[in-house]
């Protein structure tokens, strides 16, 4: 089955006409790009992962989906969205350099705790890669903060976010390609979890 990779250009006038305020925002206009049958919880396919990331002038959403974006949308984002096939030959590679957004957590009596130190962090994500089909060669932890936002019910949400990003080999390709298009970690359906690749031969 193919999975599609797309990218919103926030622009100011997509801001303004979507209402993007903060995450609970922009999981509503990912949700919007597909179908109900794609983000529906009673569906069986896998729910679109998607990462905010900075490139040029605006902020940008990228999306990795099982189905490619419906065009039933607003004009200003069919206008600044592109869309392409996962080229799944990368996943071919040994050695990849990779960003990701994730949700550290560990749990304790019961209870699931934020992670919130650098080097904690560093090491749960290297614990993830060996489960994951991966080793992490090198791994900077460049940011940890909570996201803040209140959700359709009105109930504010905190997600512990840390962003990663290094160098990994891939050790089980059958198990990567599994945490490339279903991600890792928690809260995927608020911004973490995307592993972004590039093959770094």
């Amino acid at each position: 089955m193919p999975h599609y990779l797309t990218q919103i250009q926030l622009t100011p006038e997509i801001i303004v006409k979507a209402k993007i305020t903060d995450t609970y925002s922009i999981h509503r206009l990912v949700y919007d790009q597909f179908s109900k049958d794609t983000t529906s919880a009673e569906s069986k396919r896998i729910l679109p992962l998607w990462a905010l990331s900075a490139k040029g002038a605006f902020n940008r959403i990228v999306i990795l989906s099982c189905e490619a974006p419906q065009k039933e949308v607003m004009p200003c984002i069919l206008k600044n969205r592109s869309s392409i096939e996962f080229p799944e030959k990368i996943l071919n590679a040994k050695r990849c350099i990779f960003k990701i957004t994730v949700n550290p957590t560990v749990k304790k009596e019961g209870k699931i705790v934020p992670i919130k130190d650098f080097q904690s962090v560093r090491s749960w994500f290297c614990e993830k890669g060996i489960k994951n089909g991966f080793l992490v060669e090198s791994a900077i932890v460049n940011d940890i903060h909570a996201d803040i936002f209140t959700d359709k019910h009105g109930y504010k949400v905190t997600i512990n976010k840390a962003e990663v990003s290094g160098e990994l080999q891939v050790k089980d390709q059958a198990k990567f390609r599994t945490a490339v298009f279903d991600g890792i970690g928690r809260e995927k359906a608020f911004g973490c979890g995307l592993l972004q690749i590039i093959p770094n031969e």
